[in-house]
């Protein structure tokens, strides 16, 4: 790194005149100057974006954290939409994680509700738009002076659509309710349970009716339906009212 001044050179912290070395006084102000500086370029980390596979509502992203750092990762988003943030590390519990709109401070940041299962976290977004996600430890003395490696998983569900039909309600065997709520198209459906929601396209199905995407299915024929989940048992589910 390389600052010039008046008739001298300073190379990472130490000052040479073109025809001369400068006073030690000043090669000491010099490295000092360079260790204050060297914390802000380390702090100022460039936001990731968050990329998702064609068809796909959620996403992975890693890092590491050391010290006082912090980590932001750039996600965008439509109103109305539900971001799931999971944190998987061996330090998950010491990792603090905020959600605020890109061009924002921590002022504005959302608040988030802890998740059911893992350390995650969710939060309803209110405008389109981009938001930043930042990871930071919640105290730096607490993990080894190499850091923390950390993997997020970020998943977006979407909203029911506004020309919504409410369907009907089937009761699974685990006694929980799912709901199904589809468009007048029947090419979406949106699944609520236990305060979860999905929202799946139509999928091909030789018999009976099939939504799925790469994470979740529904199918249905008849009065029985069954719900599937990756890494997930299925579930069984009859409708209800019949």
């Amino acid at each position: 790194m390389l600052w010039r001044s008046r008739g001298a050179d300073v190379v990472t912290g130490v000052i040479r005149n073109r025809s001369k070395t400068v006073h030690p006084w000043l090669k000491a102000i010099a490295i000092v100057t360079a260790i204050s500086l060297a914390p802000t370029m380390v702090l100022g980390q460039a936001r990731e974006p968050i990329r998702f596979a064609r068809g796909a509502n959620a996403a992975n992203v890693s890092g590491r954290l050391e010290g006082p750092q912090h980590r932001d990762h750039l996600l965008r988003a439509r109103a109305g939409q539900d971001v799931e943030i999971t944190v998987a590390s061996v330090y998950a519990d010491l990792i603090q994680v905020r959600l605020f709109p890109a061009g924002r401070g921590l002022d504005a940041a959302l608040p988030l509700e802890r998740g059911g299962t893992g350390v995650s976290f969710q939060a309803k977004v209110p405008n389109d738009g981009d938001y930043v996600i930042r990871v930071a430890l919640r105290d730096p003395r607490a993990v080894p002076l190499e850091g923390a490696g950390y993997r997020l998983r970020v998943r977006l569900t979407s909203p029911a659509p506004a020309s919504a039909i409410f369907v009907v309600e089937f009761l699974c065997a685990d006694r929980t309710v799912l709901r199904l709520t589809t468009n007048e198209e029947r090419s979406m459906v949106h699944l609520e349970r236990l305060g979860q929601t999905w929202l799946l396209p139509r999928a091909e199905s030789a018999s009976g009716v099939r939504f799925a995407d790469a994470n979740a299915a529904f199918s249905s024929r008849g009065e029985q339906a069954l719900f599937e989940r990756r890494s997930v048992p299925p579930l069984r589910c009859r409708q209800t009212g019949r």
